[in-house]
């Protein structure tokens, strides 16, 4: 299976033995980032890489899509070894077009799919822990966004966070456009140094981001709107946790 770090740490706590692929596969696997799917070694000791080849060899019951990108090659890849196909898809309005488990954070996509067996799947945050100086932070006043492809993908948010960064000038971009943090211990430390983590997306529903800073004690700034509706909205984001608002302004007078 191709999958998320979380995803890969589940599945071992069920039993299954996890596959990842060591490289694109000679192209089949179109949306591949180079580094064992971009796992850090602490999950590495969770799957097996292996080729192409061995693939076929091994003809595994099911194949994940850890993404919605993944979906066309994974499917065409299951159906030449037989397998199931097994679709993880974490953001609001994807479709699924065939797949015989869904599994998915997104309450919306969750409802919205008549697939025969789906799990509404909210994992655990995968981050290093790092203290964190509550002081310090605050004094840096240091607010940082995480979202990779973030114009192409997520315009509407991109649009707030562009005026926002415009505003807040100890702002930072990271992502695979920007500065990409490879290192899970370093991304850890830039949360935990961070007063706040700006989380404007439009269309993402979970958010590991989110959890991730949450748990090392930072909260989240979001725009009120884009998580309405959502699973972020509904059970994990309020007025307690969280500086929200409908604009950038109600959200500049909170902070």
């Amino acid at each position: 299976m191709c999958g998320t770090q979380a995803l890969i740490s589940d599945f071992n706590r069920l039993g299954y033995k996890v596959y990842s692929p060591i490289d694109n596969w000679n192209g089949k696997i179109t949306y591949y980032r180079e580094g064992a799917m971009g796992l850090d070694s602490k999950f590495l000791k969770d799957t097996e890489l292996i080729t192409y080849n061995q693939f076929i060899d091994i003809k595994p019951s099911y194949v994940v899509a850890g993404c919605f990108e993944q979906y066309e090659d994974f499917t065409k890849l299951a159906d030449e070894v037989g397998a199931k196909i097994v679709i993880g898809v974490a953001g609001n309005d994807q479709p699924v077009y065939r797949a015989d488990y869904l599994l998915s954070p997104d309450i919306a996509t969750f409802n919205k799919y008549q697939i025969k067996t789906k799990l509404l799947w909210l994992h655990e945050p995968v981050i290093p822990f790092v203290e964190k100086n509550i002081v310090k932070a605050y004094e840096g006043k240091i607010i940082n966004s995480y979202v990779s492809n973030y114009e192409k993908f997520f315009p509407v948010g991109y649009n707030y966070a562009t005026q926002f960064k415009k505003e807040w000038k100890t702002c930072t971009f990271y992502g695979q456009e920007f500065e990409y943090i490879e290192d899970r211990n370093e991304l850890a430390k830039k949360y935990a140094d961070s007063m706040f983590t700006m989380y404007f997306k439009d269309s993402d529903c979970y958010g590991q981001v989110v959890l991730e800073s949450m748990t090392l004690g930072t909260p989240v700034i979001a725009i009120q709107s884009l998580i309405h509706g959502k699973t972020l909205g509904t059970y994990f984001l309020n007025d307690s946790n969280a500086i929200m608002g409908d604009t950038l302004q109600t959200i500049y007078a909170k902070l």
